[in-house]
């Protein structure tokens, strides 16, 4: 007689060995009997996947290899560690409201066996660091969702299974540069006690209107070739994120190119000294043209929100901001960046004019 072959299929974390036992019931003496066995074991990975519809391209996207602490280095670029990424402009609408969004975290077998193999082991999912914004919608199972998370910054969650080490892993929220909205205002407010005091030198230097009118611009135009605030340092804590959103700032709750200080500056002063918007394009061009070079589209754009804060002083600048197109104000970089709250300053540029000297600073 001959039996249909048996299989025993084991399922485990990782290597090990196994011991087979036979018994025999029955008497008796058995002739031209023989055997064969065969044992198949298969050690399971795990690694953990992370989706979401409003999902960026990561530089170095997951799957997340499980049993290792993946952590993320916002200073880590070009070569950034693994990590999970959706961008600010992907998830916020016309009026710059963070829509709700959600990000699916799974866990997967490596090779790809029964699928009860990860729920029979008691799986569970923490949040482990990050902004205080969204949740998790379990804490168990083969797969959940971190709902609605409304804040930039870098999440970092844990996955734990029975039997096996746990998986750290990171989703990241791009931040833009810090908020320097504070000493932005500032330097509006020093450049408008320059151009006071300008004017009453002047003012008691000449009668003459064109003599003062052109003595007004020799010194305004000295001063804008010195606002060099773009080649400033603006860094604190965890922004900006090296790998996306470098050379960048947060200015009343909007991320731009850390060049618009400067530029947003250069367009206040030039309302403040009765220069028209086309005029202040048009000088900009002319600079340019002189230094072989041309602003850049977001540069130009720019140039209209400095100069309505220019001929609203007292205003407030994130409803100038708002009241005019964002996005073309912003470079890709910006685009990508979520507000940042931590703060950061900067260094004072020097003035010409308010005291006597065309090539002495005030």
């Amino acid at each position: 007689m001959t039996n249909p072959p048996r299989y025993i299929w084991a399922e485990a974390p990782g290597g090990g060995t196994a011991t087979l036992t036979y018994t025999f019931t029955g008497s008796g003496a058995a002739s031209n009997f023989s055997h064969t066995t065969s044992i198949k074991i298969t050690g399971c990975g795990i690694e953990i996947d992370v989706t979401s519809p409003q999902a960026g391209v990561s530089a170095n996207p997951p799957p997340f290899e499980g049993g290792k602490a993946h952590a993320f280095d916002v200073t880590h670029s070009p070569n950034p560690d693994k990590h999970f990424v959706v961008f600010y402009k992907d998830v916020v609408d016309a009026n710059f409201n963070v829509q709700d969004f959600s990000i699916a975290l799974k866990a997967n077998t490596v090779p790809e066996v029964s699928p009860s193999f990860i729920s029979d082991r008691n799986p569970r999912w923490t949040k482990l660091s990050g902004p205080n914004s969204g949740a998790l919608s379990s804490t168990a199972g083969v797969e959940v969702d971190y709902v609605n998370p409304k804040e930039g910054g870098v999440y970092q969650f844990a996955f734990d299974l029975d039997d096996y080490p746990r998986t750290e892993f990171p989703v990241v929220l791009p931040l833009g540069g810090p908020d320097v909205t504070d000493y932005f205002l500032s330097e509006t407010q020093r450049y408008e006690e320059w151009l006071s005091a300008l004017r009453e030198r002047l003012f008691d230097a000449s009668a003459s209107e064109f003599a003062r009118g052109v003595l007004v611009l020799s010194y305004f135009g000295r001063t804008v070739a010195n606002m060099n605030h773009k080649h400033g340092t603006y860094e604190s804590a965890s922004s900006p994120c090296k790998q996306y959103c470098n050379g960048t700032v947060t200015i009343a709750g909007h991320v731009f190119g850390k060049d618009h200080i400067g530029n947003f500056l250069y367009a206040y002063m030039a309302a403040r000294i009765d220069i028209t918007l086309r005029q202040t394009r048009w000088c900009a061009d002319f600079i340019d043209v002189l230094h072989k070079r041309r602003d850049a589209p977001d540069d130009q754009a720019a140039y209209a929100a400095g100069h309505a804060l220019g001929l609203d002083p007292t205003g407030d600048f994130k409803t100038i901001l708002e009241a005019l197109d964002i996005p073309p104000m912003q470079n890709e970089a910006a685009r990508r960046g979520w507000p940042s709250e931590d703060v950061a300053t900067g260094v004072l540029y020097p003035t010409w004019g308010a005291t006597p000297g065309l090539y002495t600073p005030d």
